[in-house]
């Protein structure tokens, strides 16, 4: 009966062990984009135009217009607005400012949307690369002379929109904008940068990563990575590891950065580097865009620490919740087995041992949590005084035993002095008397 108990605890602890287990293998693995690059997709293109002295495109799809234009580093952002009113027509003019046509004849400016005043034009000739293209408005039929006044058809029927900008000729068909090469259709996507998949990135196993062990790995940005492409990070909250990791923004890598890496999981690094406001923060990078660098860990100023308060220990040298690994209750002593601090970084830190609930734990103290302590005290125990016998340890001991034995040695020496006095009183009393007697 018994053995059938102990069998039947053991199948339940298996069986209440199992959805962990099962939820942690079925967890995603992270895999960070290596692209952020999305295309437009339209429900019925309008019109499109473009402005090449700002690098800038709008599209009409029904009532909304869509503007892609460059940030400050050079991303193609997507603004979105809801015009309210069918869009026939838009166009940029000469300096850049862009009209809508709205259905009803109603014209107004982006992005006030206030009426304005603009003339749209539409033409079914352009000249383009030594070619004259002619566009039937009607059937959609679009064909070019060639320079032995040949014709070329580039679209049987579909097309539209036939435009020029900066000498080239564009032509909207089938719900694309396409560039003439020569004769030949190029088709230019609408497309931008889109970071809404940085939301749903998988942590994969970085919980385990982040708090277990760790050696200081520094990398860097390789200038062949941001030269050959676009680079990104994506700044991630780590108070907390969950399944899927909490993006808080993304830049684009322009320059070599140094970095301290403290995690791998999946293709992606986990770094910690500085912010636009100078704190260190942590970010999600492709691994592949990295580079290991080399660190010298700078000499040890203490060779043992003292906690100054009630503080935490970190697996490595970044404070937050996923990398803390243990409470340090204030006057813990701590042997320093090394000391972590990076030029471009004014964060430092210590590595430390101490004993906790009879186990030896080892992590990252922040410097600023710790005061210098020194072992020598007890360091000087086992130390001789030349004899192979004594020793410097624990004397107290040796001393109570020490003033006992002088103690019963005064008190023996007392005994002897008082009993060879009381032994010569009585025989000088006794002279006396007999002196009395025969005088």
């Amino acid at each position: 009966m018994k053995k059938l108990l102990a069998l039947t605890t053991a199948l339940l602890t298996l069986m209440s062990a199992a959805p962990a287990y099962t939820a942690a293998a079925e967890q995603g693995e992270c895999a960070y984009p290596e692209s952020f690059v999305s295309k437009l997709q339209f429900a019925k293109l309008a019109d499109y135009a473009l402005c090449p002295q700002k690098d800038e495109r709008a599209y009409a799809d029904s009532t909304v217009l869509y503007v892609i234009a460059p940030d400050a580093n050079g991303d193609a952002q997507l603004t979105r607005t809801d015009c309210g009113n069918q869009i026939d027509d838009i166009e940029y003019d000469a300096e850049g400012n862009l009209y809508i046509g709205l259905a009803g004849g109603e014209t107004i400016a982006y992005p006030s949307l206030a009426p304005a005043e603009f003339e749209f034009e539409e033409s079914d000739e352009a000249v383009a690369d030594g070619y004259e293209l002619k566009l039937s408005v009607g059937k959609g039929y679009l064909y070019a002379i060639d320079e032995d006044n040949m014709p070329v058809t580039i679209f049987e029927e579909g097309a539209s929109r036939l435009k020029m900008y900066d000498g080239k000729a564009y032509v909207m068909h089938g719900g694309e904008v396409y560039m003439l090469d020569g004769v030949t259709p190029v088709v230019q996507p609408a497309e931008y940068t889109d970071f809404s998949a940085t939301h749903n990135i998988f942590t994969g196993d970085a919980a385990q990563k982040l708090a277990g062990d760790y050696t200081v790995k520094t990398v860097a940005f390789s200038a062949d990575s941001i030269a050959g492409g676009d680079v990104y990070a994506t700044e991630i909250d780590l108070s907390a590891v969950g399944e899927k990791f909490t993006a808080l923004g993304t830049i684009k890598i322009t320059d070599v950065r140094s970095a301290l890496a403290i995690a791998e999981t999946g293709n992606a690094t986990i770094i910690v580097m500085k912010g636009s406001d100078g704190l260190n923060r942590a970010y999600l990078t492709l691994t592949a865009s990295l580079e290991q660098t080399d660190y010298s860990p700078p000499s040890a100023d203490m060779e043992g620490a003292l906690a100054r308060e009630d503080t935490h220990l970190y697996s490595r040298p970044y404070m937050c919740g996923a990398t803390q690994i243990a409470e340090i209750k204030a006057g813990t002593k701590m042997t320093v087995e090394g000391k972590f601090a990076l030029s471009w970084s004014d964060d430092v830190f210590y590595r430390v041992t101490y004993e906790a609930d009879g186990a030896t734990v080892t992590g990252y103290a922040a410097a600023g949590m710790l005061t210098p302590y020194t072992f020598s005290a007890e360091k000087e125990e086992g130390q001789t005084t030349g004899t192979d016998n004594f020793e410097y340890g624990d004397d107290t001991l040796t001393v109570v035993i020490v003033l006992l034995i002088v103690l019963l040695v005064l008190i023996a020496i007392g005994y002897v002095a008082f009993y060879l006095t009381r032994k010569d009183k009585p025989r000088a009393r006794r002279k006396g008397g007999d002196d009395g007697l025969y005088s």
